[in-house]
């Protein structure tokens, strides 16, 4: 996936650089592979992923491949069809993502077939939603329109031997060095070499969305293929994963495993285990405490749910009686189940604290929380968590600084009405008898619905009593209140309390 590409100026702390090649081709005419004098990649000749991947070429140019192998094929977890393919000669800018091919020609395919690929274009993806710079894309091949990508098997062929990188020197680049000298293995099968796993965690809750990050500059994601039991222990170092280079649009570069077996034990170079410094939430809160911390003995206060079933994210808190400044969110962690998320309970959390703003750069207000976390079960819970009781004013108004110290908590409001519903993002807007806003979302309680069907309240429902975590929505820099469960929304049928 891309980033702003830029040329490699020379080699980079020892590792080897290829330099990228390609043509620049001007119009959005076909190219076709069949014509031109470029030494090609397959049996085909002409265009080669290289000049796909080629700064030269143009989002949305009409492109055919001949001749290109297949390296990876995601047939794993409940998101499944994309695949990779590569130049035969492999080396630097090679490889490139195929995207929206049909099933049918997809489950003809195995890594080491060659194919022609027709009907295609360049694309640079970026999730505009998140207010991306225009430069920080995901280059894939895909259908010119909807159905025209064809994928045709013409032999089969011997898959490039993983181009070796070493994490460790990696890690020593700066950031923008980093940046470049990933860039030109998007795409690319390459063997990591001295990963140790730090702060396993996930971004969903399938067995495709586990993560961990190595040096704290590389992700290695589950999408291809379950992670063995070691990528979970902080002392493990692998000699090498081999993997897909790939990249999360407008955040990091990220290592798609192919296989359980692509982890080789035994490695002796990794950089030493991450350290996690002890920590109370109103430490991580109050900004005294970074990086990577530990927490201790602290309160569940909300699980968030998913059509009825654990979603993983938890929100914590250092009391049982909410209060200002001690609650987090804990995004996504492993280690929670129906132990470790009753309200209540006490676990222990590592994590890396982070300001999360899903806009790059960050264009508002941040959300404290910790991600790439992991939950332990302390104590079971003997009594459940009593919210802090606040005012619309105290928590809804992102511009007053106050409302700051009750990100995280667990609060009770009265007597606010339901003015707006967003139907399709479940952002629901209130107001007290003051006109006072407050933002009303679903992060915990998915859809406000036990069953997966959309519950929104309607405009004119009157909320007696509304508990919920304060949490931020980044996107329009809002403060919103999310409650746990059906229990946590008191309607008041006669609206007394809102008039």
């Amino acid at each position: 996936m891309n980033i702003t590409k830029s040329s490699v100026v020379g080699a980079l702390l020892g590792l080897s650089l290829v330099a990228a090649c390609g043509r620049d081709d001007k119009s959005n005419n076909t190219i076709d592979a069949g014509g031109g004098s470029d030494s090609g990649s397959g049996s085909g000749g002409g265009l080669t992923v290289k000049d796909v991947q080629a700064d030269s070429m143009k989002s949305g140019t009409a492109i055919e491949l001949k001749g290109v192998i297949v390296t990876a094929i995601d047939g794993f977890g409940g998101k499944t069809g994309d695949f990779w393919v590569q130049d035969t000669d492999g080396g630097a800018r090679s490889g490139v993502h195929v995207f929206g091919a049909s099933s049918t020609d997809v489950s003809k395919l195995h890594v080491g077939d060659l194919v022609d690929i027709k009907g295609a274009q360049k694309y640079e993806y970026a999730n505009n939603a998140s207010n991306l710079p225009s430069t920080q894309t995901l280059t894939e091949v895909e259908g010119t329109a909807k159905g025209t990508l064809v994928v045709t098997k013409v032999g089969t062929g011997t898959v490039p031997a993983p181009h070796v990188l070493d994490s460790v020197a990696i890690a020593a680049m700066s950031a923008a060095d980093r940046a470049t000298f990933l860039e030109d293995w998007e795409g690319v099968p390459v063997t990591l070499q001295n990963a140790r796993p730090t702060g396993p965690g996930a971004f969903g809750s399938d067995e495709d969305a586990k993560l961990f990050t190595v040096v704290n500059v590389i992700t290695v994601e589950s999408n291809l293929a379950a992670f063995p039991a070691s990528s979970s222990v902080n002392a493990t170092c692998y000699a090498g994963i081999t993997g897909i280079v790939d990249y999360v649009v407008g955040k990091f570069f990220t290592l798609l495993p192919t296989a359980t077996t692509a982890f080789t034990d035994g490695g002796t170079g990794c950089a030493a285990p991450t350290e996690y410094t002890p920590a109370t939430v109103a430490e991580v809160q109050a900004g005294t405490k970074t990086g990577y911390v530990k927490l201790t003995g602290v309160y569940v206060m909300a699980a968030a749910t998913k059509a009825g079933a654990l979603n993983k994210t938890i929100w914590v808190s250092d009391t049982l009686a909410a209060a200002a400044g001690t609650g987090v969110e804990i995004y996504l962690p492993t280690g929670v189940d129906a132990t470790t998320s009753v309200l209540g309970t006490k676990v222990d959390v590592q994590g890396l604290v982070d300001e999360f703003d899903i806009t790059k750069p960050a264009q508002g207000d941040t959300l404290t929380e910790l991600k790439d976390a992991a939950v332990t079960l302390s104590a079971a819970a003997t009594a459940v968590p009593t919210p802090l009781i606040a005012t619309v004013a105290q928590v809804g108004d992102i511009t007053n600084s106050e409302s700051e110290k009750y990100e995280g908590v667990l609060v009770t409001v009265s007597g606010v009405k339901v003015t707006a519903v967003d139907a399709m993002f479940h952002v629901v807007t209130l107001k007290n008898k003051a006109g006072e806003t407050l933002y009303m979302d679903d992060d915990a309680f998915t859809a406000y619905s036990s069953n997966g069907t959309p519950a929104d309240p309607a405009v004119d429902t009157c909320f007696s009593a509304l508990t919920g975590v304060m949490d931020v929505q980044t996107t329009n820099n809002q403060r919103t209140i999310n409650p746990r469960s059906a229990a946590d929304m008191t309607a008041d049928n006669t609206g007394a309390a809102c008039d």
